[in-house]
């Protein structure tokens, strides 16, 4: 959750060097959910909204985006 929490906290310049390596490939992040590796209670997964920076606990079978991570 910390590293989901570093990229809300600089997602405007996330998107902004995105922009900058025009690139295809590269996508911004958008204002929505994405899941976190940490997992919560019976089948339940951590999510973070990047819009909002709102976390919420949520059933793994339901659908949002995910951000590979490598280190930060």
């Amino acid at each position: 959750m910390d590293e989901l929490n570093q990229i809300y906290r600089v997602k405007n310049t996330i998107n902004s060097t995105i922009n900058k390596i025009n690139d295809s490939t590269a996508v911004n992040l958008s204002n929505s959910w994405y899941w976190a590796s940490s997992e919560g209670y019976n089948g339940t997964a951590w999510l973070w909204n990047m819009g909002n920076g709102r976390q919420l606990n949520e059933y793994k079978f339901e659908s949002f985006s995910v951000r590979a991570i490598r280190v930060f």
